[in-house]
């Protein structure tokens, strides 16, 4: 499969950009700026980027694959658990080694972990949230029921993009139609609203979005928009502006502006795809985007490490953050060369032969 060099480094953009909201979130982060804090206050809106990306590119890799074959169907599940089973399963037992006399669970609590971490079912409880690295590790849940889906839904759709894509629409609107009304109903409080962040059903639409992107492609509205729409800086920067708003920030849990951001981002990647943007397409960019899914993954133990820092040698917060960031990236290069490839290549070259 020939690979999609803007959308690998879009992946890194977007990762880095959760991380500093991460570090906001668990060391105390703030740049100083009211408007790059308010960015990255909402720096949340971009797993929405993951997951439409996720579906837009399984649809781009298994364009012509028919699954309908059992082999076809048997290759593709080993394929998805080898890409981000073992680095996970890894950085979440690392996590508990190294903090386990400090973590404060009761016997509910370890069993819980075990179950749905091992499982990677925990997007379904968000009160696992507190639990090990869920509050990053979340979305790998979420991936993985997508993953899931995904065959059903290219035998339901593949030939009807437009369908899907209508469908994705809606579904999208009554999410958000929801997420909006709830913050003016005194039944729903702010921790039941955060039941819809990290849902997967709540999360669908998005990589449904994705997929029927991929599949419009064709489309004789899209290639005959005004060069100026077609722009992938444009749309990048419709985005970040979009972000800022507050419908798009924790009053209403990232998700209240979802009828625009989602599928700007379909279309921002449409065309990251077709017309490229060289700005993202070097080397650097490249490295980091192969790597970003296991910066991503172990950016939560390089904050608990940061905490520590600032607690026991007080360091301060952009000292704390700036060596975070920094191990962070060495956790990403190891893992990714001696999890992610290693373990994969591993693992398919005896699963796939079974």
């Amino acid at each position: 499969m020939y690979e999609i060099r803007s959308l690998t480094s879009l992946r890194f953009i977007s990762a880095f950009i959760v991380f500093f909201l991460h570090c906001r979130i668990h060391l105390g982060f703030e740049v100083g700026n009211s408007l790059l804090d308010r960015f990255i206050s909402h720096g949340a809106v971009f797993m929405s980027v993951f997951f439409v990306l996720s579906g837009y590119i399984l649809a781009y890799a298994y364009n012509l694959k028919d699954f309908n074959q059992s082999i076809v169907l048997k290759e593709y599940y080993i394929r998805r658990f080898t890409r981000i089973y073992p680095a996970y399963f890894v950085a979440s037992l690392v996590y508990f080694l190294i903090f386990y006399d400090s973590l404060e669970y009761t016997f509910g609590d370890w069993i819980r972990v075990i179950i749905n971490d091992l499982f990677l079912i925990q997007a379904f409880f968000p009160n696992m949230f507190g639990l090990g690295i869920n509050s990053g590790t979340w979305s790998l849940s979420v991936e993985a029921f997508f993953y899931l889906v995904f065959p059903l839904v290219i035998l339901l759709f593949r030939s009807k993009p437009k369908l899907l894509f209508f469908i994705s629409i809606f579904y999208t609107l009554v999410i958000n139609i929801n997420i909006i009304s709830e913050n003016y109903s005194l039944l729903v409080n702010d921790q039941l609203k955060t039941i819809h962040y990290s849902n997967p059903l709540m999360r669908l639409n998005e990589f449904l979005l994705g997929i029927s992107f991929f599949y419009l492609r064709d489309s004789k509205f899209l290639s005959s928009l005004p060069k100026l729409l077609k722009s992938p800086i444009l749309c990048i920067l419709l985005f970040c502006i979009f972000s800022l708003f507050e419908f798009a920030g924790l009053k209403y849990v990232f998700m209240g502006f979802q009828i625009v951001l989602v599928p700007l981002c379909g279309y921002t990647i449409f065309f990251l795809h077709y017309n490229g943007l060289k700005l993202i397409e070097n080397r650097l960019f490249l490295y980091l985007g192969r790597t970003s899914y296991s910066f991503y993954i172990w950016q939560i133990f390089a904050m608990e490490l940061g905490k520590i820092l600032i607690k026991d040698y007080n360091f301060t917060v952009n000292q704390s953050v700036f060596l975070s960031l920094i191990f962070n990236f060495i956790f990403a290069f190891l893992s990714y060369h001696l999890l992610e490839n290693l373990c994969r290549n591993i693992l398919n070259s005896k699963l796939l032969k079974i």
